[in-house]
């Protein structure tokens, strides 16, 4: 396979675990970083335009496709990430938002799913990703896409008040309460992960609430960002059109430090910059 990006910078190891196929079309190797024995090593994946957004707020709008311009290069990208996990993890707001989609390679259908998947049981993993949602209520669209599937495995994090609201639909889906005293208590899911099904690397694709709650609770290890060419402006009457961390804001003294492990540039989509940081 030719390659997909042009790599501009690259800090992170030589050495990793993908095949010749999928590593000279990423331009290089994709190493993560062992995971404890108490929870999964965790990132992130999100597109934001310009400046910072990651919805136009359009009702039953494909937003990623949106921002991203349909990026060619970005559903790659996102194809490798998510074969590289574990788990993916979404709120369920986004879950809400895409109930047709599902968080795999092949929903992804500008990309062919065989390499990844080939890949996938040569190292003795599962075809798909555990589909995990995160939810304080408990409710939950069960006509969604994942919760139909049975091939996929379903958790539903949620609270113990939560996990008594969830549809009896659920019967086929496992739930995990991890109760916080303000809802879910992410630290404790991600554990649960970890314990109870071996999740070594966790994905998590947001949405932006999920993400900000995240990073507030020190659980976001790396994140994967695909800056789009495109700036869309703030809506102040548009509550749907959201940034990359919805109305969190961190003080200077609270601010998220990253350092830069890599930046490509795709060969679909010249115009395109997927960035790659590490937590400081």
């Amino acid at each position: 396979m030719s390659a997909r990006f042009q790599v501009l910078v690259d800090r992170t190891a030589s050495s990793g675990t993908l095949p010749d196929d999928l590593r000279d079309t990423y331009g290089g190797d994709l190493c993560f970083p062992e995971s404890s024995d108490t929870r999964p090593f965790i990132y992130t994946n999100f597109v934001t335009t310009l400046d910072g957004l990651v919805t136009f707020g359009i009702p039953n709008g494909s937003e990623g496709r949106l921002i991203s311009m349909n990026s060619r290069d970005d559903h790659w990208l996102m194809a490798l990430l998510r074969a590289s996990a574990d788990a993916v993890m979404v709120g369920a707001g986004t879950l809400r938002g895409d109930p047709d989609h599902a968080w795999t390679v092949e929903a992804l259908t500008s990309v062919d799913p065989g390499p990844f998947e080939a890949w996938r049981e040569t190292t003795g993993r599962p075809k798909f990703a555990l589909q995990c949602v995160v939810t304080q209520s408990g409710r939950i669209n069960v006509n969604s896409r994942i919760l139909q599937r049975s091939d996929l495995t379903k958790i539903v994090l949620t609270t113990a008040d939560g996990a008594q609201r969830a549809p009896a639909e659920l019967s086929n889906t496992h739930i995990l309460i991890a109760d916080g005293s303000d809802g879910v208590d992410l630290a404790q899911a991600v554990t649960l992960l970890r314990q109870e099904f071996g999740v070594k690397r966790l994905l998590c694709e947001g949405g932006p609430h999920l993400f900000a709650q995240m990073l507030k609770a020190e659980l976001v290890d790396e994140c994967f960002q695909t800056l789009s060419p495109q700036i869309i402006g703030a809506d102040r009457s548009n509550p749907h059109r959201l940034s990359l961390t919805e109305t969190s804001g961190f003080s200077p003294e609270q601010a998220k430090r990253m350092h830069l492990l890599s930046a490509r540039l795709g060969t679909a989509d010249p115009d395109h910059l997927f960035l790659r940081f590490a937590r400081s």
